[in-house]
C-alpha cells in the first residue's frame, strides 16, 4: 500500500495526519476512550474503568474501534492525500 500510494520514507506526515485524524474519530465516537495513542502504523485506545463497553464481549469492542477507524480513514483520506486517489479500501 505505501509503495502504489507514494508514502514519503521513513515517516510520511500525511499517513500520520490521517491515521490520527482517524483516532480523534474513534475518540469523538466513543466517549468512554480517554486516550489513543499512536506507534509506527497501530494505534491503541485506552478504556476508562467505569466504561459499561467492558460488559460487551472484546470481539465487539474491537470491531467498533476497528470499523470507526478504518471507515474515517477511508472518509478523511482526500483531505490528507489531495488529490492522490485511494486505489482500495
Amino acid at each position: 500500500m505505501t509503495e502504489q500510494h507514494n508514502f514519503m520514507k521513513p515517516s510520511d506526515n500525511r499517513a500520520l495526519g490521517l491515521m490520527s485524524r482517524s483516532a480523534r474519530s474513534v475518540m469523538e465516537e466513543l466517549e468512554d476512550i480517554t486516550i489513543a495513542y499512536g506507534q509506527s502504523d497501530e494505534f491503541s485506545f485506552v478504556f476508562k474503568r467505569s466504561s459499561t463497553w467492558f460488559k460487551r464481549r472484546a470481539s465487539k469492542l474491537m470491531t467498533h474501534v476497528t470499523s470507526q477507524f478504518s471507515s474515517s480513514f477511508v472518509y478523511y483520506w482526500k483531505e490528507y492525500f489531495g488529490e492522490q486517489p485511494l486505489l482500495y479500501p
